[in-house]
């Protein structure tokens, strides 16, 4: 059978099959194999490479750097241990071992590793004293010019069995020279805020310097593309459409491609689901996490009650890429729009996705009782002249949009015409039957009601609203939250 490249996507990957990372990896040898060395945290969201970074970087590389330069690199997955006792116990029974084969002669350091290890293994050890017999452990390699290099994966575990002692041992073992250690971890979230749930008083966290892995760069993602003989730029963007610079999303699609051998078109039909099914575990990590309300209001440009913490968080996990005037936008096409359906879905705790809501709900009203069950061809003659060139057939472009959510999302789309405007058309329509209808919904003159949609929409629903850059004043968010208060409140009075 002829090889996929892409046959083992989703798993850890090394050796030929790596791709990319050229930074990552620079970064990683400065920070541990020069004479000063340190701890190092790989973080971001499941499947973006952590463990295939650290993988081809360390562990695949192990007999060259014990040969080159008596590293000794050691794996472990924290998923598999349920105390720290078993983790210390395994972590010294495993470097012991390997020693033991690549200096089988030196006896005094094998005797001396094997007596440690003893007391390390026996469950009657006391903590104190098992301190005493780790530190004596690794000093005794130290002072065999051997560095332990020692991989965590899945380190975001570590809170199940690790407590503020055990984070101040690790520390202590990979900070003092007498016996240091360097530790690699890949966790989906950082040193930091794993330590503080269990660490509390121990500063851990402060001995690593962090990796942020993110998407593709654009160059690492044309390398995978080549490795499907795709050169085709129509085609590379029709595919990156639904995954961006995502390694994964794009692996899985560029496997599927060469082993059905068909169209690209039903091939991405055919791989929507699962490209949905990972959006939909990337949600449910950052909801563990209290930062999926946090994602969905930075998509919407309103960054009132997210941190500059939670920011970075995100923005680091590439969720979110600059687009050529420097605006975040999200990785890609296909995830924006998924982040459009979680926004009607499930909009988050702030006045104004309550009051968009309410806004298309007497929207809906208002068109069903004027034009009846088909409104959506009676109010065409009706229609003002709208700004923007995407609204020259308004209807038109409603329905187009309608139909691509359809064709995405399935039965997920909304059935309703009115869920597909923007807040630019708001003012539009209001004013279009202000006086046989939207009058005797809101308080007050016309004027003042436009001039506040209107506000809204140029000020706080914009592209550049997406940006850090040229954020809202104080003074103009205490505007829009009046505002959205006041339309959440008017509207809710005539509904009920």
């Amino acid at each position: 059978m002829e090889d996929n490249f892409f046959a083992g996507y989703g798993k850890t990957v090394y050796g030929a099959n790596f791709i990319g990372r050229d930074a990552e990896i620079k970064k990683i040898q400065q920070r541990l194999f020069s004479k000063e060395f340190g701890n190092l945290s790989i973080v971001g969201l499941p499947k973006i490479g952590k463990s295939s970074l650290a993988y081809y970087s360390l562990l695949f590389q192990k007999e060259r750097l014990w040969l080159e330069n008596r590293f000794l690199v050691e794996w472990i997955s924290l998923k598999s241990y349920k105390s720290s006792k078993e983790l210390y116990h395994k972590l010294t029974l495993s470097i012991k071992d390997k020693i033991s084969k690549v200096e089988p002669s030196n006896d005094s350091l094998l005797s001396i590793l094997e007596e440690n290890y003893q007391y390390i293994k026996n469950p009657e050890t006391s903590f104190v004293e098992l301190e005493h017999y780790l530190l004596s452990f690794f000093s005794e390699i130290v002072s065999n010019s051997i560095r332990v290099l020692v991989i965590l994966d899945e380190f975001d575990y570590v809170k199940e069995i690790l407590g503020e002692v055990d984070y101040q041992m690790l520390r202590t073992l990979s900070y003092e020279p007498d016996h240091q250690i360097a530790f690699i971890t890949t966790s989906r979230r950082s040193i930091f805020d794993i330590e503080r749930y269990s660490g509390q008083g121990s500063n851990f966290f402060g001995t690593f310097e962090n990796i942020r892995l993110g998407g593709f760069s654009n160059s690492d993602a044309r390398e995978l593309f080549a490795k499907a003989n795709i050169g085709d730029n129509k085609l590379i963007d029709k595919i990156r459409y639904y995954t961006g610079n995502h390694p994964y999303l794009i692996s899985m699609v560029l496997y599927k491609c060469i082993e059905s051998g068909g169209e690209i078109d039903n091939v991405l039909d055919n791989v929507k689901s699962d490209i949905l099914q990972y959006f939909d575990d990337v949600y449910k990590v950052l909801d563990k996490d209290d930062l999926a309300e946090k994602l969905i209001r930075i998509y919407s440009g309103i960054y009132e009650g997210v941190s500059k913490t939670e920011e970075e968080y995100i923005m680091n996990y590439g969720l979110f890429i600059k687009d050529e005037r420097g605006y975040n936008k999200p990785f890609s096409e296909f995830f924006k729009m998924y982040l459009a359906l979680k926004w009607r879905e499930s909009p988050f705790k702030m006045v104004w996705p309550e009051a968009e809501k309410c806004l298309k709900s007497i929207i809906t009203e208002c068109v069903n009782e004027i034009y009846g069950d088909d409104w959506e061809k009676l109010i065409e003659d009706d229609l003002p002249r709208f700004s923007s060139p995407e609204d020259f057939n308004f209807i038109d472009s409603l329905k187009k949009r309608r139909k691509k959510e359809r064709d995405l999302f399935g039965a997920k789309a909304s059935p309703n015409l009115i869920d597909q405007l923007y807040p630019r058309h708001y003012a539009q329509l209001i004013e279009l039957h202000w006086d046989d209808f939207y009058q005797d919904v809101f308080d007050g003159k016309i004027e003042y009601w436009i001039d506040n949609l209107e506000f809204i929409a140029k000020r706080i629903r914009n592209p550049e609203s997406h940006s850090r850059e040229g954020l809202l004043t104080d003074k103009e968010m205490q505007r829009a939250s009046l505002i959205c208060t006041e339309i959440i409140k008017t509207v809710n009075n005539w509904l009920s």
